[in-house]
């Protein structure tokens, strides 16, 4: 794995080209397997894909380009939210697909950035990911990620690292390419703490692909976060998240989606070691117009581990939203303890809101539950609201706020001054009557 701060050792040209050779073999290897699994896009007859419009992640659709305004204004929202982070270790994915670090002082607080394709990882994951494909067709689009992706990054914290500040990273898109393919690893080596921010914009292109897997070991604690504006109404965004967690692990993922057309995240969770935790918050608002897919399963293949998925969606006039939500527990799992709650308001006319919670046992000594509700704003309390001289949007906005927020506010894993910054893209981006605007 290579080093922010070392100095490489010069690859000489028989060297370089056996890597080049490596890197067009692994491309290869993933498009044929994509065509072996029966190539394009997923379909609707999938189960996990009845409620998407599987169309339009086809691989061969031509997506529609971006504004440039729209491309401002998705980086103005992730702007403020970054200035929020005060003191976070920072570092870049540039253009080319290679890494800028931002700080010196990555290495000393015991974290280790390189690049996927620098280090050969890249080649390691694909074949990982080939031998382990056990529905082709509900791996297509991670396939086509292993065939086209340009860049990614590894990030690995060091055994029994404190990492106080967070890891904060930029994808800077390539303005001239109509897609963006990144790879991601995530390594919390045994006893580590730490936090990595994930930002990304919306660059000039008309689609995103983003798998990002996590591995963390025994005893570590990792929270990793995305935030995605949803500024640009055509950019059509696609993200897996991937993790296995060790033994006595805390492991939080939090979501901020603002929505795209479409946007989709799968996140697949494995428990494989004794009394870890993990905990996902979701907080989404498609635009009008827009719609927003979640597809989760979070797998207990060990005893006494815990487990909470916590949605709360907002789908304003015309955007719509799905969430599937699974819980898997293995004869292994014993001892578990899992919950769902997904909760969605509705706010004007001709939204869409589908939840489908889950629960897969097969142990016998369990603790299990989950629960789906919808549901418009509190009139009694927009009256009440009212009468003390707020004004309706004012209400509507705030009754809204509390919905979305308060859960990942109780939880403690983001400070004050994040949890403000996206408020207040929030609040941009609220009309309270009817809808969602277009922004955060």
């Amino acid at each position: 794995m290579s080093h922010p701060n070392r100095a490489e050792t010069p690859l000489n040209p028989a060297q370089d080209d056996r890597k080049q050779e490596r890197h067009a073999f692994q491309k290869q290897a993933a498009t044929a397997l994509l065509a072996d699994a029966g190539g394009g896009a997923p379909s609707a007859r999938q189960e996990e894909w009845r409620k998407s419009d599987a169309r339009a992640f086809d691989p061969g659709k031509q997506g529609t380009e971006i504004t440039q305004s729209e491309s401002n204004a998705d980086d103005a929202g992730l702007a403020e939210i970054t200035q929020a982070f005060s003191g976070a270790l920072s570092f870049t994915i540039n253009e080319a697909g290679g890494l800028n670090p931002a700080e010196a002082g990555l290495a000393g607080a015991g974290v280790n950035v390189g690049s996927l394709f620098d280090d050969g990882a890249l080649q390691q994951e694909a074949a990982r990911l080939c031998e382990t494909v056990a529905a082709p067709y509900a791996q297509t689009l991670r396939m086509l990620n292993a065939a086209r992706a340009e860049c990614g990054y590894v990030i690995e914290f060091a055994p029994n690292a404190q990492v106080k500040a967070p890891v904060l990273l930029n994808k800077a898109l390539n303005k001239n390419q109509k897609d963006d393919f990144t790879r991601n690893v995530i390594i919390a080596k045994a006893g580590s703490n730490a936090t990595v921010i994930d930002l990304r914009g919306a660059g000039s292109g008309s689609a995103q692909n983003d798998v990002i897997e996590i591995f963390a070991e025994d005893g570590a604690t990792l929270t990793f976060a995305i935030f995605a504006d949803g500024a640009a109404k055509n950019l059509t965004r696609y993200r897996s998240v991937i993790a296995k967690t060790g033994r006595d692990t805390r492991l939080n993922l939090i979501i901020f989606e603002a929505g795209g057309r479409p946007a989709r995240y799968e996140i697949h969770t494995e428990m494989t070691g004794a009394g870890a935790e993990f905990s996902s918050y979701v907080v989404s608002y498609p635009q009008a117009g827009a719609k927003v897919d979640f597809c989760q399963t979070v797998t207990h293949n060990a005893t006494h581990c815990r487990s909470f998925q916590n949605y709360r969606t907002l789908t304003g006039e015309g955007g719509g939203a799905a969430v599937q939500s699974k819980t898997i527990v293995t004869k292994n799992g014993q001892k578990t303890d899992a919950s769902q709650s997904l909760r969605a308001l509705t706010v004007g006319k001709e939204n869409d809101y589908f939840a489908k919670p889950e629960l897969e046992i097969y142990a016998d000594d369990v603790k299990c539950a989950h629960g789906s509700a919808v549901g418009k704003p509190d009139e009694a309390a927009l009256f009440y609201m009212r009468s003390r001289g707020i004004s309706e949007e004012e209400a509507r906005y705030l009754l809204t706020e509390a919905f979305l927020f308060a859960d990942i506010e109780e939880s403690g894993l983001l400070n004050e001054a994040v949890i403000d910054a996206l408020k207040q893209n929030f609040r941009r981006g609220f009309s309270g009557k009817n809808t969602v605007k277009k922004g955060m």
